[in-house]
């Protein structure tokens, strides 16, 4: 009998090679002994923090994964900030971490009454912070302070942590740009820097993204191998490239931020099928928190949700994810009302650009090579992307794209491209050409999971 040949490992070689060649003539060897160990140490315990955290919440709640889970306890903290602004403007960030925290703790306590699922994540969180205070002075700092994250993403991030999310929306550094991730880079900073009152950039708060990703993949319903696989990949992609490094891994970027949570949502968001309805209802709540995030994402947010609004099995979930969008239309009508909503919109004439797509006028249609060719730039991306484009073909020409979940991933991944192209031909035809890649990287770790998804059904016999 002949096995069946493991497409994953053919997919994987390029990147491999293209890997170990650029290891060797950059010198990777001689960078090991650059290594910070003490960030690192303090990066793996700061993961086990909350994946012990994720675990007891994902037990009281009965979710899904341990990652949406995490996802839910990073997201709580936003959600209840923001709502409680409402009510309140003279409270601190610092004061909001301690009470949802110690919601949380209360809340767990009352639904299991098992005091000692609690020792772990407290003994940890607390070794933790003894462990980054004993060892403050040898931790990197303030690296990659440089371009966008230099002239927003640190300010905003800086802003909320020693003051308050409504504070830096009222008092933003640049008007009506979404402070989501700068939100999530600030709470990074306070779980695991207790002690500290002015907002630093401590490497491990964005490193620990590479942690949870390579979680979130190891959760995937993948075999083992092409777990091994995925999380191969995706470490070669973030190490093989100082850009992506920097945008996903190492710095305030809010690249990394944003795919992870908008994959871990999308994802799990179909496993609440077999879960309760009150599951279902959270997971869609928080895809509906996504809105907070970016403005490609939280478009296509919008449409999903009005794609689940006409579909007969997740209408009354899709629902709740409403209030979200709710919450931010009444702050900028009641608190923020004198301050622009969408930094992005503001700068196109939106009707115009519709009526420029419409009637095919003044379109640099030259712009969309131009985007391919830098995408290009990028070998390994640009072939994962390619990848997934003949994946995706394929099992469209063999009808295998029928289920509800695939055909969202289909969509998630063709909408974005097409929003991307339509912009930079129309109302952004004459800004740098740079940006899309970005936009694109978005959704990488969806796209990587999806792939593999497929990559999975394609081994399996027929």
């Amino acid at each position: 009998m002949i096995k069946k040949i493991n497409y994953a490992y053919i997919i994987s070689l390029p990147l491999l090679v293209n890997f170990i060649f650029n290891f060797i003539v950059d010198g990777g060897i001689n960078k090991l002994g650059n290594v910070n160990y003490f960030n690192l140490i303090s990066t793996f315990i700061f993961f086990s923090f909350l994946l012990t955290a994720g675990n007891i919440i994902k037990k009281t709640l009965n979710l899904s994964s341990h990652s949406i889970s995490i996802v839910l306890y990073l997201l709580s903290f936003f959600i209840f900030e923001y709502i409680f602004s409402f009510f309140n403007q003279g409270y601190n960030f610092h004061q909001v971490v301690i009470y949802v925290n110690i919601f949380w703790l209360i809340f767990i306590l009352l639904k299991n009454r098992k005091i000692n699922d609690l020792f772990y994540p407290v003994f940890v969180y607390s070794f933790l912070n003894i462990f980054n205070n004993f060892y403050f002075d040898k931790f990197i700092l303030n690296k990659n302070i440089v371009g966008d994250v230099e002239a927003i993403f640190y300010p905003h991030s800086k802003n909320i942590f020693e003051n308050s999310f409504y504070f830096s929306v009222a008092n933003p550094f640049m008007s009506g740009y979404p402070q989501f991730s700068s939100y999530l880079q600030s709470l990074l900073l306070k779980l695991s820097f207790n002690q500290i009152e002015n907002f630093e950039y401590f490497s491990q708060t964005s490193n620990i993204l590479y942690f949870l990703s390579i979680l979130f993949f190891y959760e995937l319903k993948i075999s083992n191998k092409n777990k091994v696989i995925l999380c191969s990949i995706f470490t070669i992609l973030v190490l093989n490239s100082v850009w992506l490094g920097f945008l996903f891994i190492d710095s305030l970027m809010s690249e990394g931020i944003v795919s992870y949570t908008f994959a871990v949502i999308i994802y799990n968001l179909f496993r609440g099928k077999s879960k309760t309805s009150a599951t279902n209802y959270l997971n869609f709540f928080l895809l509906g928190c996504l809105i907070f995030s970016k403005q490609f994402i939280s478009t296509i947010v919008l449409l999903l949700i009005l794609f689940f609004l006409i579909t007969s099995t997740y209408r009354k979930y899709a629902i709740v994810s409403l209030a979200p969008f709710l919450i931010k239309e009444i702050s900028y009508f009641i608190q923020f009302k004198n301050i622009e909503k969408d930094h992005h919109l503001r700068q196109i004439d939106l009707n115009d650009a519709i009526l420029d797509i419409l009637l095919f006028r003044d379109l640099a249609f030259s712009n969309i090579i131009k985007i391919i060719n830098n995408l290009f730039l990028d070998k390994p991306i640009s072939y994962i992307f390619l990848v997934l484009g003949i994946y995706i073909i394929w099992n469209i020409y063999q009808k295998n794209i029928i289920e509800v979940e695939k055909l969202v991933y289909v969509f998630i991944i063709f909408i974005n491209f097409v929003f991307i192209f339509l912009l930079y031909i129309s109302a952004w035809k004459n800004m740098e050409l740079e940006s899309p890649i970005r936009y694109m990287l978005n959704l990488l770790h969806m796209k990587l999971a999806f792939l593999f998804v497929l990559i999975e059904e394609s081994n399996e016999p027929n």
